[in-house]
């Protein structure tokens, strides 16, 4: 193989790899902008979740409050019926 084959072949696959590394460079940008999308969605559940919290909470404490209401209005009705 002459040296001119060789530099060609060379070249050939500089060219080769120069493709390469573009074609993983566009693919590791597309994977960074998905990973910012899933990080805002993430963000965004955490939010909601919070949320779903703190509603849950506010009707735990209004049937708490009306179980009491209830037992409260037991007794007065008990004894209407009696």
């Amino acid at each position: 193989m002459t040296i001119d084959e060789r530099l060609e072949r060379l070249t050939e696959r500089h060219e080769a790899l120069t493709q390469s590394v573009e074609m993983h460079e566009k693919r590791f940008e597309e994977i960074g902008e998905n990973i910012r999308g899933l990080a805002a969605i993430a963000e965004q559940n955490e939010v909601r979740a919070g949320e779903m919290q703190t509603a849950m909470t506010r009707m735990m404490d209004s049937i708490t409050r009306l179980a009491r209401i209830a037992g409260s209005h037991e007794e007065p009705i008990g004894s209407l019926e009696s």
